[in-house]
């Protein structure tokens, strides 16, 4: 079945704006509190809405620290919500949607209850669930390996040598593990706990270890409440 030919310009010109999107948000870059930033202009459910000022998210004081969130706008009020339920793909509003609600960002409420991963949901990102994590193919013929990425939250490093993080797989599917340090100066440095550090698997957990008397065992890896960084897991479907 081939493609149908919008023929007229206003046929052509409503074609075009079809799940248009261009939003951006305040605070991008950082973990402080974003807004739809001003002059952000968006399609829902056929008509076209623009920001006049930065937009105030609500719903943010409602969400458990430690979770995935969505920033949707609400159909029915065109206010901008944090929400936990995720967004599925509509092909024929080209769009994330939920109902008649669009989705138009997505980011992560870390331990310490910052805003942080800010991220715009465009046409071509999916949803990270484990339905539809990218699989990748590996050099072995036939293996599929996917990527993990976990929080490891709270670590006082200067005080505790280790700390065991969940990682929901099974051991035997675990193929790599990098984990990457946050130091406490406003994310001056990102480190791999390789430079000074060890991890290792079990069936439950991932250790991480840090170095006696070295980088990581220092007042610049102390603070509590506050997310140490990532663990990256590369595992096989």
């Amino acid at each position: 079945m081939a493609l149908t030919l919008r023929v007229t310009d206003i046929e052509q010109l409503q074609a075009q704006r079809i799940g248009y999107m261009a939003v951006s948000l305040t605070e991008y870059d950082s973990d402080l509190e974003p807004e739809i930033a001003e002059g952000s202009v968006l399609e829902i459910g056929g008509a076209v809405y623009e920001a006049a000022a930065d937009e105030p998210i609500t719903g943010w004081g409602g969400i458990g620290n430690s979770n995935d969130v969505y920033i949707l706008i609400d159909a029915g009020t065109l206010g901008a919500v944090f929400t936990l339920v995720a967004p599925t793909w509509s092909t024929t509003k080209q769009g994330w949607y939920d109902g008649l609600d669009r989705y138009v960002a997505k980011l992560y409420k870390d331990a310490g209850g910052d805003y942080t991963l800010k991220r715009i949901m465009a046409a071509a990102q999916q949803t990270l669930t484990d339905a539809t994590i990218p699989k990748f193919v590996s050099d072995v013929a036939g293996i599929l390996l996917r990527c993990k990425v976990i929080e490891i939250g709270d670590w006082d490093m200067d005080l505790t040598d280790h700390v065991d993080i969940v990682h929901g797989l099974s051991q035997f599917d675990i193929r790599s593990v990098t984990a990457m340090i946050r130091n406490d100066a406003a994310d001056a440095n990102f480190i791999p706990l390789s430079y000074a550090g060890n991890w290792w698997v079990t069936s439950l957990w991932i250790r991480l270890n840090r170095t006696a008397a070295g980088t990581f065992d220092t007042i610049d890896y102390d603070a509590t409440p506050w997310n140490r960084g990532w663990i990256i897991i590369w595992y096989e479907v």
